[in-house]
């Protein structure tokens, strides 16, 4: 794959990625084209898989190392994805690394034929405490109508901590690094997750909307939060919010670190514990002083 435009270059790793998101988004489409069958996954009102879910996925970690040498050191490294693991594997509990997967991200509209979908991976390290995991790098491919079984039309966002984050275009391998656009939609994506919805919550994003309408933002819903975190980075959204319930850690695993590295002001804080899973609520805007007043409404 050529990068042709900024010479900077993912590391072998990152790269690994890049090329595991693509395999896993035609894993998708291929699924996709020979008939999807959709199978209710928890109480949450919506929230849906597919034999292409499970299929990408394990498309995906096909590609991904269970070790490998990380800043000098020869590391193992764990995996962990949004529809579990075969029978019988058991996380290494020595790993302070772990590959951090959600196949398809947008489950619902992806199962409609709607193009709102992504692929996120992201590689993440243990932090001191032991009790949550930093994403060093991530990647996450942005699907478009235009994608097929053969070729893929879409981009893929990818970032290191420290080094930047980039938009790769798949198909001519064209990238440019990412920052605050120059033209930002007057579009926001609001989400308040259905199976925790609380009077908390309600009250939450109606405080949101208030700030919304005084700015002139229109407001959009949609449940892909990495397809509209894209978005975002292209200036086609001035902010993301998932409010109360807000996403799970696959949701976000690649999209902190590229919203952090390309200058996005963002929250992800665990707040509440839903069938055993943390989940994150998300705040994200190019302007301060918007993510300033979405952060002090916050519960």
């Amino acid at each position: 794959m050529d990068f042709l435009e900024d010479n900077t270059l993912p590391t072998e790793l990152t790269l690994s990625m890049i090329e595991a998101s693509q395999i896993g988004a035609k894993e998708a489409l291929r699924n996709r084209a020979i008939g999807l069958r959709a199978h209710q996954k928890s109480a949450a009102e919506g929230d849906i898989v597919t034999q292409g879910d499970q299929a990408a996925q394990a498309a995906i970690f096909s590609l991904l190392p269970a070790s490998a040498i990380i800043d000098g050191i020869q590391q193992v490294i764990g995996f962990h994805a949004e529809e579990g693991m075969h029978e019988g594997y058991e996380f290494p509990v020595q790993a302070q690394w772990r590959w951090c997967v959600d196949p398809i991200d947008g489950t619902k509209p992806y199962f409609k034929g709607e193009h709102y979908w992504s692929v996120s991976v992201a590689l993440q390290k243990l932090n001191t405490a032991g009790d949550n995991w930093d994403s060093h790098a991530g990647v996450v491919y942005r699907s478009t109508a235009a994608d097929t079984l053969d070729v893929l039309h879409g981009k893929a966002y990818w970032a290191e901590k420290g080094r930047g984050a980039y938009a790769l275009e798949v198909k001519p391998g064209r990238q440019a690094r990412l920052g605050k656009p120059d033209i930002i939609a007057p579009v926001v994506e609001c989400e308040t997750s259905p199976e925790v919805t609380t009077p908390e919550a309600i009250t939450y994003a109606k405080h949101a909307q208030e700030i919304f309408s005084a700015l002139g933002l229109e407001t959009h819903f949609r449940r892909s939060i990495c397809h509209s975190v894209c978005e975002l980075l292209e200036g086609e959204r001035a902010a993301v919010v998932q409010g109360v319930g807000g996403p799970f850690d696959w949701d976000i695993a690649a999209i902190s670190v590229i919203a952090a590295e390309a200058g996005v002001h963002a929250k992800f804080t665990p707040r509440i514990l839903f069938e055993g899973k943390w989940r994150y609520p998300a705040i994200m805007a190019w302007d301060k002083k918007l993510f300033e007043q979405l952060v002090a409404i916050a519960p």
